[in-house]
């Protein structure tokens, strides 16, 4: 089987993905079926809640992963 785009490609491999636009706010963009799959929600789950993502890191590392996001906007 040829694999033609970057989706298909990394959707037949084991690891999840989701990409950010780096704007003012910082967006989530993009979230594959991987992913999605991996965590139990659906792509609308993360599209309909701006921080849905964001809630699902660990309390711990919350506060680090969101400075990280601002830093990169």
């Amino acid at each position: 089987m040829i694999l033609t785009n970057m989706e298909e490609i990394l959707s037949e491999s084991v690891c999840g993905f989701h990409q950010y636009a780096f704007t003012t706010p910082v967006q989530l963009k993009y979230v594959s079926r991987n992913l999605c799959q991996m965590l139990g929600y659906s792509r609308e789950a993360f599209e309909e809640e701006k921080d849905f993502y964001t809630e699902l890191v660990h309390p711990a590392d919350r506060e680090k992963y969101c400075a990280f996001l601002q830093n990169m906007s």
